[in-house]
């Protein structure tokens, strides 16, 4: 079966939407306070003490859960760096998650990666190679038969992962945005397009290049 990308229109109860390369299924319940629980394939919401489960409270239901993707998303990346990087040598100055409608990440001039977090919402693998796709930029800015080859020996199913980003399952993902005349829902998202990052301290490590020196 293919995996739909396509986020729902409306956040509901039972609604289905696609994390970790995964079909995973929204239930909400109401609690006391606001929590996320992941378990297996379902997505457990509890919302605030007498929040109303309506098609008018879907969009509260719907930030909830995308800023606690985008929690996800940071943590999944820091320790994709934090493993790939100790291992290569270098790491950046700087990682963060922003919601991007054109790339899936980015390498800046002082060394800052960025990464688009929808793709936890991918499978696995392609977050992974995302991540070291970046790192492998620390050392070549360009993309070059040496920046290709690092690549390819730190990520050797990199095509596989590249195949998935062109295709229409990653268009889908990339659509889950549709424009809110409410300036109240502008400015939700808005936060969810902001960068979070952290900081790195800097490695004491040299430059290695890959396992085997090239």
């Amino acid at each position: 079966m293919i995996l739909n990308y396509t986020w729902p229109h409306l956040f509901l109860n039972n609604r289905v939407i696609a994390y970790q390369g995964r079909p995973h299924i929204i239930k909400i319940k109401e609690g006391q306070c606001p929590a996320i629980y992941h378990q297996c394939s379902n997505i457990t919401i509890v919302t605030g003490k007498g929040t109303s489960l309506s098609f008018n409270q879907s969009h509260l239901i719907k930030y909830q859960l995308l800023n606690w993707i985008k929690m996800n998303a940071l943590k999944q990346v820091i320790g994709l760096i934090d493993k790939y990087g100790s291992e290569m040598g270098k790491r950046p100055r700087r990682c963060g998650v922003k919601l991007t409608c054109s790339r899936w990440g980015s390498l800046g001039i002082n060394n800052d990666i960025c990464i688009n977090w929808l793709l936890i919402c991918a499978p696995d693998y392609v977050l992974e190679y995302v991540v070291i796709h970046e790192l492998c930029h620390l050392f070549y800015r360009s993309h070059g038969i040496r920046f290709w080859n690092t690549v390819n020996q730190w990520c050797p199913t990199y095509r596989q992962a590249e195949r998935w980003l062109r295709s229409y399952q990653a268009r889908d993902l990339l659509t889950w945005y549709a424009p809110i005349k409410s300036m109240k829902h502008q400015h939700q998202d808005r936060l969810l397009s902001k960068l979070i990052s952290v900081e790195f301290k800097p490695s004491h490590k040299v430059d290695i290049l890959s396992k085997n020196s090239l």
